[in-house]
Formats: C-alpha cells, sequence, structure tokens
C-alpha cells in the first residue's frame, strides 16, 4: 500500500563556527519505491504576514509592499511573486519604480542572469537547479549589490516564485512573498532563502554592519484566505507561528 508521511522535528546543525537550529519536514511517499524529501529552515526565522482585502488589485499589492519595505527598513530583500497574486514580474518593476513614494529600483533577477535577447532560451538552458545555482554563483553584480544595501537605500531582488528552488543569495535580510504559495513545501523553500548564511559567519571577523544586521524575516502579503491557509501549514510543519506584521515592532529592530 501506498504511504504518506509526513514528519517534522527540530534538528541542530554544526560547524565550525557554532550550531544553527533548523526545522525539518521529511515527506515519504510511496512505501514500494520510497521517495525522501528533507525540507530545512533556520528556526530563528521569523514569519510575518500582512492582510489585504479579498481580491485586491495590483495597486494595493504595491502600496502594501512599499509600506512594508518602509517599516522593516531592509539592507537586502527577495520579493517573489507567487502566481496565485496575479501580479505580473514586469507591471511590479514597472509601479516601483514609477508611482507612489518612495520609488524603488528592483533588480530583476531574470534580467542579469540572462541580460540577453536569448534570454528565454537561456533560461530553458538553466531551468536545472545545478544550472541556476552555477549562473547565479559566477554572477558578482548580484553579490556586490547586495553587499551595498544599506537601511536607507535598499537593494531589491525581485523575482517569480518559480525561480526560488535551489536559490542561494548572501546577506538576505528579508524576502517578501506576494501571494499564497503553492504549498507548505513551496513555502518552506522561499522562507529558506533568508538566514542561509548565519552557520558560516565567523564572529571573530564580523564588521559593525554584519553586527547590526536584522532578525531574518519572512513576509507574506496576501489576502485573508491565503493567509488562512498559511496558518495552518506553519502550525504543523515550523517551530513558530504567523504573527501579523506590526511596524511597530519593524521600528524597534
Amino acid at each position: 500500500n501506498d504511504m504518506d508521511l509526513d514528519k517534522k522535528e527540530e534538528s541542530i546543525l554544526a560547524s565550525d563556527h557554532g550550531t544553527l537550529s533548523m526545522t525539518t519536514k521529511t515527506k515519504i511517499r510511496d512505501a514500494v519505491r520510497p521517495t525522501i524529501r528533507t525540507t530545512l529552515v533556520p528556526a530563528h526565522i521569523r514569519h510575518r504576514c500582512l492582510n489585504l482585502p479579498h481580491k485586491a488589485n495590483d495597486q494595493i499589492f504595491v502600496e502594501s509592499l512599499r509600506k512594508c519595505i518602509g517599516s522593516r527598513r531592509p539592507r537586502a530583500a527577495l520579493i517573489l511573486i507567487c502566481s496565485a497574486s496575479g501580479l505580473k514580474l514586469r507591471q511590479l518593476d514597472t509601479k516601483l519604480r514609477t508611482t507612489g513614494e518612495p520609488r524603488y529600483r528592483p533588480l530583476v533577477l531574470t534580467d542579469i542572469l540572462f541580460p540577453s535577447s536569448s534570454r528565454a532560451k537561456k533560461r530553458r538552458a538553466y531551468r536545472n537547479e545545478k544550472g541556476l545555482k552555477q549562473r547565479i554563483g559566477n554572477n558578482t553584480d548580484i553579490a556586490t549589490a547586495l553587499k551595498q544595501g544599506t537601511r536607507d537605500k535598499p537593494c531589491l531582488v525581485l523575482a517569480d516564485q518559480a525561480i526560488a528552488r535551489g536559490l542561494h543569495l548572501d546577506d538576505l535580510d528579508t524576502v517578501f512573498v506576494l501571494g499564497q504559495p503553492a504549498n507548505a513545501d513551496t513555502y518552506l523553500h522561499l522562507a529558506g532563502r533568508t538566514g542561509r548564511d548565519l552557520i558560516r559567519r565567523d564572529a571573530s571577523r564580523e564588521s559593525e554592519k554584519d553586527k547590526e544586521r536584522l532578525t531574518p524575516t519572512v513576509i507574506t502579503i496576501g489576502d485573508p484566505k491565503a493567509l488562512s491557509t498559511l496558518r495552518s501549514w506553519l502550525s504543523t510543519i515550523a517551530t513558530t507561528e504567523l504573527k501579523d506584521f506590526d511596524e511597530a515592532e519593524e521600528i524597534l529592530l
């Protein structure tokens, strides 16, 4: 008989620079030919949400995102668009650049990785995780921009949810998730884009900027139904609850 086992536990990951508490979600499907998938997310990541009206339009999404950025004041943030939001990457990029205050100039990840007219063809060639990691690892523009981000002038990277699997960017302190992810496993992958470099940090070599890092945080912006679903996911797969985004809390960080 087929089996579908979801297991959640708290793990401790050790390194030369200390230990890191992780939330572990393991799935085992099909007892005959078992496939085991484990998703690790640093347990110190904060999970926050901002509630939007039902069927919120593009402008409400943009205004809400701008509000969160202004209160949070991240140095480097990844903005991920879920298909359920109905948002289009190009439209969001344009609105952040040309409407409202303050105006931002996000880096569109696919444009940086594939800066040519044959972009679509190259995207297909790097669709697998190994190829994407190699492409990002060799790109100095992204690494430089992330390191140069400040709380007054943040570095914002804009991408579709589909490109997040296997994505690693150093120095991200915030992930904004727009809309409801496809499932709980996808959400964990999106959340795990921040807090990834903590285990490799050498405290003896930290700069003052490093010591003032923000607590890694994932902020999901969506309607009541999407956030209710997300709360139910987190209640079974994470060690922390989903809390409402609080501007006052962010100002104190």
